[in-house]
């Protein structure tokens, strides 16, 4: 169908609102090449040099049905039509150098050539990207952020439930982060799971070696290493920071907040099957259900409860976190003190609290929001932490 005519009323009109779409019309293009040619030695030898310029415009671009309404098409319309609807909509540009030679040796009995072409193509205009606010994917509804944490879980969490299955596992879409819910279905945090999987590393199959985290993976991660005697290395946000440490201290794991974690013998890589495995191996080991398993860390490293909350904020106020936290943020949160405020990160304001609480306040680096994270001994006292903060960032709900 072509999306000109769903976007036109009985009356021939455009509907309301609707952007300035044209009849289907033929696709163009216009190409331009330049090139030099040599001899050399005689005409042994020969060099080729080009450069090409190739413009395509008024491409038909194809719009899915499930989108349509997004561009005006009405609802009705939009469900009545079997696939999706075409626009004259995108274009792109492809420019470049293409170099080639050739060169004759024993008599003309012996040949080399060779060549090399340079590419730069760049889309110009795109419907999709012009026109369209982000797709949903109706097989994920109310899916803001594509990453297996608990707001994301609810059809996992039912199942868990109504098939009383021991554990429920969740991974992201290129299986590189890891989320679970216990038996209960009750949502392990990132931090929770990476600390079971480093004690399950070193207490049940008693092996050894450095843990490598990020500045906003737990605490509890530190409490280990002291009681099992190894070192840990901490690293910025990013399993950039921690791949390369995993290879040079061959280090028994590494992880971050996100969900992400990597161990000996597998790629230093994030990989969450890999991860869910051994979760799963944990759990048939020691004979524990997720629950059971998580009071036995608490056991050994206290109670850590840990959540992070994403709150929109514009470019230019970035800037500004580091001002309003030195203002407003020295000396006391709360009732709690702030024993440091750590600026000197590349990216973001780590602030550490009396008895080991932490808070990290970072921008994004690919959204337009900054992320609060916090880890404290109970649930409420998280939560009023990140309140806290919220406050004094002038954000509201």
């Amino acid at each position: 169908s072509s999306l000109f005519l769903l976007l036109q009323n009985d009356n021939g009109d455009a509907w309301d609102g609707k952007p300035d779409v044209q009849h289907i019309a033929p696709e163009r293009s216009s190409s331009m090449d330049v090139g030099l040619e040599q001899g050399l030695l005689s005409g042994r030898g020969r060099v080729r040099l080009s450069f090409f310029n190739n413009s395509f415009s008024e491409l038909i671009q194809y719009v899915n049905k499930m989108v349509l309404p997004q561009v005006g098409v009405p609802v009705s319309v939009a469900q009545a039509v079997p696939f999706g609807a075409t626009v004259n909509a995108a274009s792109y540009r492809a420019r470049g150098l293409e170099m080639s030679g050739e060169l004759l040796l024993l008599d003309s009995r012996l040949r080399f050539a060779g060549g090399y072409t340079f590419l730069n193509a760049v889309v110009t205009k795109s419907f999709s990207s012009d026109a369209l606010a982000p797709a949903v994917n109706p097989n994920f509804p109310d899916m803001q952020q594509p990453e297996p944490i608990a707001p994301n879980l609810k059809p996992l969490r039912d199942f868990v439930k109504s098939e009383k299955a021991n554990v429920g596992l969740a991974l992201d879409g290129d299986a590189d982060r890891l989320g679970i819910l216990d038996e209960n279905g009750e949502f392990l945090s990132t931090l929770n799971t990476f600390s079971l999987l480093c004690l399950h590393m070193l207490d049940t199959k008693k092996l050894k070696g450095p843990i490598i985290r990020s500045i906003t993976q737990s605490n509890m991660i530190d409490h280990l290493a002291k009681s099992y005697n190894i070192e840990t290395f901490k690293t910025p946000v990013g399993f950039k920071f921690i791949g390369p440490l995993l290879a040079k201290h061959n280090a028994l794991a590494g992880g971050e907040e996100s969900g992400g974690y990597a161990f000996r013998g597998n790629i230093p890589e994030r990989d969450g099957i890999f991860s869910g495995l051994l979760f799963l191996e944990m759990m048939v080991m020691t004979g524990k259900s997720p629950s059971k398993l998580l009071k036995w860390l608490f056991s050994k490293v206290g109670e850590h409860h840990y959540d992070r909350i994403d709150i929109p904020l514009a470019g230019p106020q970035v800037p500004l976190l580091k001002e309003i936290l030195v203002e407003k943020a020295s000396g006391k949160i709360g009732d709690l003190k702030v024993t440091e405020i750590d600026h000197s990160l590349e990216n973001g304001s780590f602030i550490s609290f009396e008895k080991g609480y932490w808070a990290l306040i970072r921008p994004s680096g690919t959204e337009p929001l900054v992320r609060i994270y916090c880890e404290a001994d109970t649930k409420s006292r998280t939560t009023q932490i990140l309140t806290n903060l919220k406050n004094i960032l002038n954000v509201k709900d």
